[in-house]
């Protein structure tokens, strides 16, 4: 149903954490991390086994914009979400993206963290639906 794209070159420090955030959810989705020129991975190896975790080492020279296009084209899941590397994603936040996805048949959503929107303020955990 969904899966979860990780952008990150050299900061394992702060993919860590976010990997560690979605694991612990106990949520049955896809992750994948592209890494595109990172030296060392030894940070990582725990993760390198985790069957829910693909990672992907792209060496090539695309831009950032054609990177994203490359990997939306080889996500076989109904839903894509790029999360940033330095990103972190709470478990409540996780199931209400989940049970969403699983109500509503949408082309695209966003997710709010205590944000503001047309000068009203929203409350955490929700979701607002916006037509592309």
């Amino acid at each position: 149903m969904l899966t979860i794209i990780i952008f990150t070159n050299s900061r394992y420090k702060y993919l860590i954490p976010l990997l560690h955030d979605i694991i612990q959810s106990n949520i049955k989705i896809k992750i994948k991390v592209v890494d595109y020129g990172s030296k060392n991975i030894k940070k990582i190896k725990i993760f390198l086994k985790n069957k829910n975790i693909q990672f992907i080492f792209d060496k090539s020279d695309l831009t950032f914009a054609a990177r994203y296009f490359k990997y939306i084209k080889k996500t076989r899941t109904k839903y894509v979400w790029f999360v940033g590397d330095d990103d972190r994603i709470e478990t409540a936040y996780l199931k209400t993206l989940i049970n969403f996805l699983k109500l509503k048949n949408n082309s695209g959503f966003a997710l709010n963290l205590d944000s503001f929107h047309k000068n009203e303020k929203i409350k955490k955990n929700t979701i607002i639906e916006r037509k592309i």
